[in-house]
Formats: structure tokens, C-alpha cells, sequence
């Protein structure tokens, strides 16, 4: 095995400083990278990458590519997003949030190990390559994207749709956290958003007897909101799909099963006013063979059968995103047998698969060259008190070197 020697000092004090920039995706704002993209692009330059910065208003992407020694053809992609979710309530935190406080081994704060601490394990890589060009000929090329907590729409996949010369590569491993597990598969993603409408009326005077005799029946929009996403929860009852293998299982990660959750819902304007409108985001997690036509299909035949049973019942759906299709890798790719050869060099045991639970930006990648994700230990990532093992960057850093060398060599 070459002596690779990482650099751990820099590679904690990027992820410091990465955590310390504010590079929250808040959903229907206007958010601004630009400070964590122009950190990037200094250290990238220092590391003499040929940068490009592109990207849709509001959400730019950096590109960087490493020339080694020889006439190689090849090109391997490092990839990583940038962006991170909010932080919650301020004061669940152990540390600040921006702090990047290094403690025991661990650096804390939002996005430390989704992504900031494996964007600096990449340029940590960058620079042992970028001293070392004599042991490499082939090409390595990086990419820190945003929107990616959005649905990657705005980020990796505007940039492949729009400039896919930019993302050009043999193949693309992405570190997202997968408790050091190569994933060979992954659902879709489907955010659907729903109105139920009712009729408007006063509480107090539900079933109200008319002038002409009969009765007013407001109707309430929620109810049937709750009514339907109760049924659409069971997937077996309305969805055809077959079980993917449920590698991962065990990590929570992945299931053999499509998913149906709620997870955003509005409806009402006054406490004594029955709702006529009812709206709500469903996150359906699809599998392989699952497409979103399909499951939009399905999900209209279970509206029908709401509707049968109760006349008045009245939903209506629209797209609100998709990420499709599903990751799935060939285990007899060079993808694969190139991370299990140096894993196993690195580690001195096998690698371990499983599934994850959406395709991330691999879902940029996916249509034009094998993508998968390699990564940490997934620590409270969007949660309260995130962290990132140095110590373990340090190792995946190895690996991620190995890999290159070997592969651009």
C-alpha cells in the first residue's frame, strides 16, 4: 500500500470553517452560498484545481479537476453537497451550531458529517494527490453542489441537465454517510402535494336546518385529509411494487417496502369555522421498478375508492418533487470491485453493502455513469448535536486516495 499520509490538521480545520459559514436551505428563501462557495474556491485554486462555478440564480456549484502525470484518460468524481438544514431550536444544541467545536475527537455542528467534514476529507484527498501528481496520470475531478436539501432540483441535476460537460466522469462516489457501507441501492423520491376540499360553516351549527327544510352539511377538509392519508399509509392496500433487497435493514436506513409519510399540512382559518381546504405534502419513498407516473396513477384509483364510500369526499394532487430514478448498482461494475479491492487494502476486512434511503444527487449522476454513496458514520446528521469522527475522515480519506490511485494510475 502507498504511504499515504493525510493531513488531519487541515482537514479538521476546513470542516471547522465549513460548519462556521451559514449554508442553512431554508425552503422558499432565497439563500445565500456564496460565502461557502468563495471558501471553497480559495482552497481549491491553492491546490492548483481548474475551478468552474456554475449554477442556477441562487443555488452556484464548484467544479474542480486534477491533472495527474500522464496521458490517462480516465476520470474519476468525487462528490459532495454543501447546502445543510435548519438547525432547529438553538437551545438543544451542546455546542453552537456554527461553532465548529472540536471536542474528543468529534467536530460538532450543523452539517458536520452531512457534509462539511466529507467536503474536507475530498480536498484533504486533493491535496495528497495534488503533491503527489507523479503517482497518478488519469484525471480526478470534484464537485460541491447545492440544493441539494431541496431535492437536488436546483443543484447536481440543473447542473447535469444544463451543463453536463462539467460533471464528465467515468464514475461518481459520493461520501454521504453510510456507516462505511457501500450503497448499492436506494429508493426514489416522490413529494406530492394534496387538497381535500370541504364546505365552509360554523361549528356550532353543524347540520343546520335550512328555510326550505333541509339541513346544510359542512364539510370538513380535514377531515378527510386524515381519512385519506390513514388509508394511503398502508402501501400494500393500494401500491404494487416489488420488495428490493433490504440490505441495510438493520442500520434503519432501508426497508423492503415502499414508504408513505405526511409531513407538512395547513388547513383552517378560524377556531370555530369548519376548513374547506385542506393541504398537505406527502414523502413517498419508492423502489426500484416504481416509477412516479405509476404511483401518481395509483394514488388517484385510492382517491376514487374515498370517493365511493363517501360521496362528498374530494381530493386533488399535483407534483411538488421528484428525485427518480432509484440508485442500483451493478456488483459487477468497476464502481464496486474498485472501492471493495481498496477497502479491503485499507481496512483489512470486506465490505459491507446496504441501501439508503433516497438517491441524493447520485440522481444527477445516475443516467450517465455508475454513482454510488461511500461514507462515515452517520452522526445526528439533521438532528440536535451533530458530529463528525476526524479520526474516521482521516480513514475514509485513505480509502478515497487508494481508490483514486489505483483507478487513475
Amino acid at each position: 500500500m502507498n504511504d499515504i499520509v493525510i493531513d488531519q490538521n487541515y482537514l479538521l480545520d476546513v470542516t471547522q470553517n465549513l460548519i462556521r459559514i451559514d449554508t442553512v436551505n431554508h425552503p422558499g428563501k432565497d439563500n445565500d452560498y456564496w460565502p461557502g462557495i468563495r471558501y471553497l474556491q480559495g482552497l481549491m485554486e491553492e491546490l492548483d484545481l481548474r475551478v468552474v462555478i456554475e449554477g442556477k440564480e441562487h443555488y452556484p456549484n464548484i467544479i474542480g479537476r486534477l491533472c495527474g502525470n500522464g496521458t490517462s484518460s480516465k476520470t474519476l468524481m468525487y462528490n459532495a453537497h454543501l447546502d445543510t438544514v435548519p438547525i432547529g431550536n438553538p437551545q438543544l444544541w451542546k455546542h453552537d451550531p456554527f461553532g465548529g467545536i472540536y471536542e474528543d475527537g468529534y467536530c460538532y455542528g450543523r452539517g458536520a458529517c452531512d457534509m462539511a467534514g466529507q467536503i474536507a476529507m475530498i480536498l484533504s484527498v486533493v491535496k495528497y494527490l495534488s503533491a503527489n501528481r507523479g503517482q497518478f496520470s488519469g484525471e480526478l475531478a470534484v464537485s460541491f453542489v447545492t440544493g441539494h436539501e431541496t431535492g437536488s432540483v436546483n443543484g447536481s441535476v440543473w447542473l447535469m441537465k444544463n451543463h453536463p460537460e462539467l460533471l464528465k466522469a467515468d464514475m461518481c462516489y459520493i461520501p454521504e454517510a453510510s456507516n462505511w457501507k457501500f450503497t448499492i441501492n436506494s429508493r426514489g423520491i416522490l413529494w406530492v402535494k394534496a387538497i381535500t376540499k370541504g364546505v365552509s360553516g360554523h361549528t356550532a351549527l353543524f347540520n343546520e336546518k335550512l328555510p326550505d327544510g333541509s339541513y346544510s352539511s359542512p364539510v370538513n377538509a380535514i377531515h378527510h385529509m386524515i381519512e385519506f392519508a390513514n388509508r394511503a399509509r398502508c402501501v400494500d392496500d393500494w401500491m404494487v411494487y416489488q420488495k428490493a433487497e433490504h440490505l441495510g435493514i438493520e442500520d434503519g436506513m432501508y426497508t423492503d417496502k415502499p414508504v408513505f409519510e405526511v409531513n407538512m399540512i395547513q388547513a383552517g382559518e378560524k377556531q370555530n369555522t369548519i376548513p374547506e381546504l385542506c393541504t398537505a405534502v406527502f414523502d413517498i419513498r419508492f423502489l426500484p421498478t416504481q416509477t412516479p407516473e405509476g404511483i401518481l396513477k395509483e394514488l388517484q384509483c385510492l382517491a376514487g375508492k374515498c370517493k365511493q364510500d363517501d360521496p362528498a369526499f374530494d381530493i386533488s394532487f399535483e407534483v411538488d418533487m421528484i428525485q427518480s430514478p432509484p440508485m442500483c448498482v451493478d456488483m459487477d461494475s468497476e464502481l464496486y470491485r474498485l472501492a471493495a479491492r481498496n477497502y479491503e487494502k485499507v481496512f483489512g476486512r470486506t465490505m459491507e453493502k446496504c441501501g439508503c434511503c433516497a438517491p441524493g444527487d447520485a440522481v444527477a449522476f445516475s443516467g450517465v455513469m455508475p454513482v454510488t454513496w461511500l461514507g462515515p458514520t452517520w452522526d445526528n446528521g439533521h438532528g440536535y448535536n451533530e458530529r463528525v469522527s476526524i479520526p474516521e475522515l482521516t480513514l475514509l480519506a485513505k480509502l478515497y486516495a487508494e481508490m483514486a490511485l489505483d483507478y487513475l494510475k
